[in-house]
Order: structure tokens, then C-alpha cells, then sequence
């Protein structure tokens, strides 16, 4: 029969096993600014095979609760080398969120399309009962196909902030579709209610994310 001092021994060095197993799947899970990214985005042959929407209006009016207008900006660093895309929609998706994306490339005319997309919903509610409790994850419905963007990180300042980064297939993808949906879960919260935050895109935003992406093409 196991002594007790070896039965204690043995649950100790079970412990620390799991403790270290624990870690391991922290370290390789996504943390704060989630990344979901198709790794095949980096190849060369698959970056040249990319569909960009072709050039739309540089300015949008779109009218939800109240009457807003956005257009697509474009910045050069000379300190980095880089350009940066980015576009801020009000109001994202019939509800009370706001959406900021944003792209990075080499260079003052890109030769090279970027791989990859940063999202950032911006959530303000007005009650304290439609707040997140935790980082929630969401998925979209793209003309009927599921696509899976994780688990986003969350900062919470008194606004909520849900950021992931995307593919820059799986971007032209969203702006590809005609019909845009989503959804918004926080598994912290009991199943249904407000543990499940819906929205839909209409025409005008996605025409705000196809000129978006339309600026990510390469510049040959």
C-alpha cells in the first residue's frame, strides 16, 4: 500500500503538471488583440489571386439614428515606411457600436496588398446591464455563410473596446458578400437576453468597406 507522503507526492506533481499544461495553453491561446488570421494570406501566389473591389466614392452619407458621414483616409509615415488605411463607421450595424478598421502596407504606393485586417468595435451602451462581461466572441453570416471571427479581446474604460485581426482574404470576403450578418456573444452572461448582441450591415456601410478595401490594392 502508497504511503500518504507518497500519495501527497504524487497529487503535487499532478498539480504541477497541470499547471504547466495550463500555461502553455494560455501562452498559444489569443490574448489581447485577438488575431485570426488565414495563414495561406502570406503566400506569394495566393496574394496575387486577391479580388479588390474597384474604386467607389470617397465620401458616404448614410443615415441611422442621425445623419452621418465618413470617408476612407490614407497616411504615409516617413519614420516607418508604411501607409495606413482607415475608415470609422458610427452607429455599425443598426445598433449602438461603432467600427473602426484599419490596414497597414510597405511603402508611399504599395506594391503589395497587406496581409491582414484590424477590427475594433466600439461599444458605448447606455445601461449598465447591456455591457459585456467578458470578451466576447462573434461570427458573421455572409450571404448565409458562417464565418468564425473568435474570441475578441476586450478593454473596458467605461466604453467597450472588441478588437481582432483578420486575413485580408477573409476581409474581401465581408465586403464581397451582399447580405451581411453578426453576432455578438458574451459567455459570461446566461444563455439568451442580452448575452446575445445581433446586427446587420446595411448597403451603404459595406459600400463604406468596399471603398476600404478597394484602397488596399496593390499599386503597380
Amino acid at each position: 500500500m502508497m504511503k500518504k507522503s507518497d500519495m501527497y507526492a504524487v497529487a503535487a506533481a499532478i498539480l504541477v503538471g497541470v499547471g504547466i499544461v495550463g500555461v502553455v495553453a494560455r501562452k498559444s491561446g489569443k490574448g489581447e488583440g485577438a488575431t485570426n488570421v488565414d495563414t495561406s494570406n502570406g503566400n506569394a501566389s495566393s496574394m496575387a489571386e486577391l479580388q479588390f473591389p474597384p474604386p467607389t466614392s470617397h465620401n458616404h452619407t448614410y443615415e441611422l439614428l442621425g445623419l452621418h458621414s465618413t470617408e476612407v483616409e490614407e497616411g504615409f509615415d516617413e519614420f516607418s515606411g508604411t501607409t495606413t488605411t482607415k475608415v470609422h463607421i458610427r452607429e455599425f450595424g443598426r445598433v449602438f457600436f461603432e467600427l473602426q478598421v484599419s490596414a497597414e502596407q510597405q511603402g508611399r504606393d504599395p506594391v503589395e496588398p497587406p496581409t491582414t485586417v484590424h477590427l475594433v468595435f466600439v461599444y458605448r451602451p447606455g445601461f449598465d446591464f447591456m455591457r459585456f462581461e467578458s470578451p466576447p466572441t462573434a461570427n458573421l453570416l455572409l450571404d448565409g455563410q458562417r464565418l468564425s471571427l473568435g474570441t475578441l479581446a476586450l478593454r473596458d474604460d467605461g466604453d467597450q473596446y472588441m478588437s481582432t485581426t483578420i486575413g485580408i482574404r477573409d476581409f474581401l470576403r465581408i465586403v464581397g458578400a451582399s447580405e451581411v450578418e453578426g453576432r455578438f456573444d458574451d459567455k459570461a452572461k446566461e444563455e439568451g437576453g442580452m448575452s446575445r448582441k445581433p446586427f446587420q450591415v446595411d448597403a451603404e456601410e459595406l459600400n463604406v468597406l468596399r471603398d476600404f478595401a478597394s484602397r488596399l490594392a496593390p499599386r503597380n
